[in-house]
């Protein structure tokens, strides 16, 4: 899970390491870690500026209506 990543990456950068993962698999879950949260934030900011247009374009139409 993104939790238990974090949990690793914070032990790891403390030294206090309990993960016996080789570095590889550390480097691949951090990866995959970063790839996960930016797929999520690309689809907030896709979600938000769809509404920006819907909303713009809903504005624009009240505009020429009136």
């Amino acid at each position: 899970s993104s939790s238990q990543v974090m949990t690793d990456i914070k032990a790891q950068v403390h030294g206090k390491s309990t993960a016996k993962a080789p570095e590889p698999v550390m480097a691949a879950r951090i990866f995959l870690y970063f790839a996960q949260e930016f797929d999520r934030q690309n689809h907030e900011v896709a979600r938000d500026l769809k509404r920006y247009r819907q909303k713009e374009a809903e504005l624009i139409r009240e505009l020429i209506q009136t």
